[in-house]
């Protein structure tokens, strides 16, 4: 660590290592790599000293920009922060805003208290306040027209990526009607650029989504083609990664959590996903969280069984290769 601190392109170079490594071993198991990302003592040292996390930091944002917001990153860069504030929160004395200069700390509490924090019945409360929070802030970058700070509050999102789940929970299981604020949540997340109203049109396609979802929810019998109206949404929409990534994510929490979800899982997934590196990781994250805070029974575990069945017989793809391109 103090080599690190005299010469800070060694640590460069160790940072570089552990997510290359993370990459080519093509991980898919979050506990596996939280346990490689421990095991490197960069998120201690990065606790530690503030410059080495701007260091870190700056890498996850270069690659994940190369990657165009790819979610084995995006993934790799939560289970990092939660490393990290791990060690902060217990080591260290120093303030968030030493870490994340560019932001209130009105943001940095609401987004970087970790949902194990959090009484999971005061989840919807804390969700809204952290939504109302950045939703406001983005809103004054907006209006200034400033780039630069609606991207770092994206960013700052994707380090907190749980609560972005838990939302997407909250809006299929809850049996009321969601407020803009998690609609805007998820949208955010998925498309934070609202050139041509494009993410205030991704919202309206989130809410449509679950609100059908919800009328499915506590039906016994379904068949695959009730839930046409939302796979279709990926086909039809111009916005189409985007709109992708959030209805899988709605669609992932209505299979596990709703009543039938479980007899059409197999089918609706050959729809959704085609067994990628990245479809593993989206997988094999939920079922971490779910088991994570104990939302996770025989009934969810037997679909999730079917999910991964699936997706690890299909051809996948390559894993995400942009290490090589970074430049100090």
């Amino acid at each position: 660590m103090n080599l690190w601190l005299r010469y800070f392109p060694c640590f460069e170079s160790a940072a570089l290592n552990l997510i290359e490594m993370l990459i080519s071993a093509q991980l898919s198991n979050p506990h596996e790599m939280e346990k490689v990302c421990k095991d490197s003592m960069l998120p201690k040292a990065s606790a530690y000293h503030p410059p080495l996390f701007h260091i870190i930091d700056y890498i996850f944002r270069f690659i994940l920009l190369e990657s165009e917001g790819s979610l084995k990153i995006q993934n790799f860069m939560r289970i990092f922060t939660h490393c990290f504030l791990q060690e902060q929160q217990f080591l260290t004395k120093l303030p968030l805003k030493a870490f994340f200069p560019l932001h209130s700390p009105c943001v940095l509490t609401a987004l970087l208290l970790h949902p194990s924090g959090v009484p999971s019945h005061i989840w919807p409360k804390h969700l809204f306040y952290l939504s109302q929070t950045l939703k406001n802030s983005v809103q004054n970058m907006e209006n200034i027209q400033s780039h630069k700070g609606v991207f770092e509050n994206w960013f700052l999102l994707v380090h907190c990526g749980d609560w972005v789940d838990i939302a997407a929970q909250q809006l299929i299981t809850l049996q009321i009607q969601p407020s803009d604020s998690l609609l805007w949540l998820l949208a955010f997340y998925h498309h934070p650029n609202n050139k041509n109203q494009q993410r205030t049109k991704l919202q309206a396609h989130a809410r449509t989504v679950s609100d059908h979802l919800r009328t499915l929810f506590r039906c016994a019998d379904l068949c695959v083609t009730q839930l046409q109206m939302a796979l279709s949404f990926c086909a039809e929409n111009p916005l189409h990664i985007h709109t992708t990534n959030l209805i899988n994510q709605l669609l992932l929490n209505f299979l596990v959590f709703s009543n039938g979800g479980h007899k059409i899982a197999k089918d609706v997934i050959q729809k959704m996903m085609q067994g990628s590196q990245e479809d593993l990781i989206v997988l094999s994250s939920f079922q971490q969280r779910l088991k994570y805070f104990g939302l996770i029974d025989y009934k969810a575990q037997r679909t999730l069984d079917l999910l991964f069945d699936h997706l690890q017989n299909q051809p996948g793809d390559r894993p995400v290769e942009v290490i090589c391109d970074y430049i100090p």
